[in-house]
Formats: structure tokens, C-alpha cells, sequence
């Protein structure tokens, strides 16, 4: 429905000859668009998988022990996961993270 009333806002605005920004017609444009988008950004919710989330949370786990002086396999396996298999899950953001924990487990054994 508001798609509709913008769409015929823009064809107003094409063959009026004011369709500058001071335009009643440009604003009325606008604030539609603006409700349009407003309502398609709320009705859809977003949609995190389980299995990424609790993978999520074993390399937080994995990463709160490296920091704690494990080496990464033994970390890994002190969560009972198979090392192989847990780093071909792994994304570039969890790499991140464990790479922080290990620099982190490095500073922490020299202090």
C-alpha cells in the first residue's frame, strides 16, 4: 500500500514542473519513503542460527583458557571437541579471538 502511494508521489514528481527539495510533493515523497522503509526494517527479524551460537560460545571457552596458559589443542580439547574438526568450523572472526587470547596468554607470562 505505501509502496503504491510512492510510487504515484514519483510519477507526480516527474511531470510536475517543481520537484525540487521545497516541493510539497518531494517531501510528502519522503516521509513515505521513510515509513516504508521504517516498517520493512521491523518486520523482519533477524535469524541467528543455533549451531553458530554455540559455537560462539565454545570459542569464547576455548579462548578464556588459552588466556588462562593452555595451548590452543589443549584448550580445544578440554571442551571435549576433536581439534581437526573444531578448527575447520572456525571463521575468520574466531580467529581472531583466539589469536588475541594467545597474544594475551603471551603478555600475561611475561608479567
Amino acid at each position: 500500500m505505501i509502496l503504491q502511494e510512492i510510487q504515484n508521489l514519483e510519477n507526480k514528481l516527474i511531470y510536475s514542473n517543481n520537484c525540487g527539495s521545497s516541493s510539497i510533493l518531494f517531501t510528502e515523497m519522503m516521509h513515505k519513503t521513510s515509513e516504508w522503509i521504517d516498517k520493512e526494517n521491523n518486520a523482519k527479524e533477524v535469524h541467528i542460527s543455533p549451531f553458530k551460537v554455540e559455537l560462539d560460545k565454545q570459542v569464547d571457552l576455548v579462548a578464556y583458557h588459552i588466556e588462562s596458559g593452555m595451548r590452543t589443542e589443549e584448550a580445544i580439547l578440554s571442551i571435549g571437541k576433536n581439534v581437526t574438526d573444531f578448527r575447520n568450523k572456525l571463521t575468520d572472526t574466531h580467529h581472531t579471538i583466539l589469536w588475541a587470547a594467545r597474544k594475551k596468554r603471551k603478555h600475561n607470562r611475561n608479567y
